[in-house]
C-alpha cells in the first residue's frame, strides 16, 4: 500500500471516531480491511470500534472472524483474475553448499522462486514477511521455498566468485536458514543473469509460484511483509497445489 494513502485513510478513520460517527467508521474500515487496505493502526480500531456500537465485546471474536472470510473471499476473487498458466523453464542451480538443485526434480511439488539480492532494500523488507510464509508450510513437505539470489555482482560485488561469500555472511549475519540458490551471470561480468532473464523477471523481489505439473501459476513483483500480503502469499500457494 501506498504509505502516503494509507496515512490519509488512517487520518480519516480517527477523525470519523473523534466525531463519534461510529457507525460511519466501522462501515468505512470493513471496507478497506476485506480490501486490504487496512494498516496494523486501523485494525486496531476494529475492536473498540465494535465494543462502543454493542456496549460489549460478547460476540466479537465471531464478528472479527466473518471480516477475515471475508477478506480471505475478496483475496481468492482477485487471485483468480491474476492466475497464469505458463510452463515454467527447467533449471539448475547450486544453493550455497554446493549443491545443485533443479526444478524438475521437484515435479510434483509446489515451488516458490523469490528472486532477491543482498544490496535490494525492498528484498530484505519482504525477507520477515516470507519466513512467516516458510514457516506456514514447514511441515508440508509438498511446497518448496527457492530464494533465488539474482544479480548480485552487478550492483554489490564485481567478482562472480565472491558471490557465495557475499550472500552466506548476508544469511548468517541475519540468522536466516532458508534455502538460497546462486543464480549465475550468462557471461563473466554479464548483467544478465540466466534464470532470472529465462522466467523474464524485469525487478526484484520478483516472487514466482510453480504448480506440481510445472506450470507458472503466480508471478508477483514487490516485497510482502503486511498481514494482508502474507496471507496472499498463502493462499497463493494453496490455489497451486489444486
Amino acid at each position: 500500500m501506498n504509505g502516503e494513502w494509507s496515512g490519509v485513510d488512517e487520518h480519516y478513520i480517527q477523525c470519523l471516531m473523534e466525531d463519534s460517527d461510529y457507525k460511519t467508521a466501522q462501515k468505512e474500515l470493513e471496507k478497506f480491511i476485506i480490501n486490504g487496505q487496512a494498516t496494523d493502526k486501523m485494525n486496531s480500531y476494529l475492536k473498540p470500534l465494535y465494543i462502543r456500537l454493542t456496549d460489549s465485546d460478547k460476540g466479537y471474536a465471531d464478528y472479527h472472524h466473518k471480516q477475515e472470510e471475508m477478506t480471505e473471499t475478496k483475496l481468492l476473487s482477485d487471485l483468480i483474475k491474476e492466475q497464469v498458466n505458463a510452463p515454467a523453464p527447467d533449471f539448475t542451480l547450486p544453493d550455497l553448499n554446493g549443491k545443485e538443485i533443479s526444478l524438475a526434480a521437484l515435479k510434483g511439488k509446489v515451488v516458490v522462486l523469490d528472486f532477491w539480492a543482498t544490496w535490494c532494500p525492498p528484498c530484505k523488507a519482504s525477507f520477515p514477511g516470507m519466513l512467516k510464509v516458510v514457516d506456514d508450510f514447514k511441515n508440508n513437505r509438498n511446497v518448496v521455498f527457492l530464494f533465488v539470489n539474482t544479480l548480485e555482482n552487478t550492483y554489490a560485488n564485481p567478482h562472480a566468485e565472491k558471490q557465495y561469500k557475499q550472500v552466506s555472511d548476508f544469511m548468517t549475519k541475519h540468522h536466516y536458514s532458508l534455502q538460497v540458490l546462486i543464480d549465475r551471470p550468462k557471461m563473466d561480468d554479464s548483467t544478465q543473469y540466466q534464470v532470472m532473464s529465462e522466467y523474464h523477471v524485469e525487478a526484484i523481489p520478483t516472487k514466482v509460484v510453480i504448480d506440481p505439473e510445472g506450470y507458472i501459476r503466480f508471478k508477483e513483483v514487490g516485497f510482502y511483509n503486511t498481514p494482508i500480503e502474507i496471507k496472499e502469499i498463502s493462499l497463493m500457494v494453496k490455489m497451486a497445489a489444486r
